[in-house]
């Protein structure tokens, strides 16, 4: 007698890429501002997520500019599916008009429960450089912050992972 596999069987990459193409939307997500990022992991790892919820654009803010085949390898080749900039902080302020409203996840002095918060769905998610967090000129732009509640005795995630929690809240709230 056999048992009947409830979980399917696992996709081959043709599959996986045939059903992904057929879900793309003309619709983008959030802005992902990233401040002060240093390392390719995190970088890749921050073009992976924006692209998995089509983002509409990520911009690397005073962070070290990672390029070429290390950055299209960590980000598994979605460095050249999503718009991103490296931008200066000069720049970056020059551009804020025309961006949506920011929010911080940052855990704060005011920093709410990502999960029971209402935030737009045009928005823009900022994150920082890790160990060192948004720098205060940015956290004063934004008209919120908030964080992921931690249950353990680690109080918060590295920065993409991070940012991957909120973008797929985003998703979930304003796809589905």
């Amino acid at each position: 007698m056999s048992k009947e596999n409830k979980a399917g069987k696992q996709l081959s990459g043709e599959e996986l890429h045939t059903i992904q193409k057929n879900k793309l939307k003309v619709e983008t997500g959030p802005v992902v501002v990233a401040v002060g990022i240093e390392n390719a992991f995190n970088a890749g790892s921050i073009l992976r997520c924006a692209e998995a919820v089509q983002a509409k654009s990520v911009y690397f803010i005073d962070a070290v500019e990672i390029g070429g085949q290390k950055l299209v390898n960590v980000s598994r080749n979605t460095s050249n599916l999503v718009t991103y900039s490296y931008l200066t902080r000069g720049e970056f302020f020059q551009l804020l008009n025309t961006l949506p409203p920011l929010i911080a996840l940052e855990i704060t002095t005011t920093s709410q429960d990502i999960f029971s918060s209402m935030y737009p769905k045009e928005v823009g998610f900022v994150v920082g450089a890790e160990n060192k967090g948004i720098p205060q000129e940015y956290l004063d732009i934004c008209i919120a912050a908030l964080h992921l509640p931690m249950m353990g005795i680690n109080s918060s995630l590295n920065v993409a992972s991070a940012l991957c929690v909120a973008l797929y809240d985003w998703h979930r709230r304003y796809r589905y």
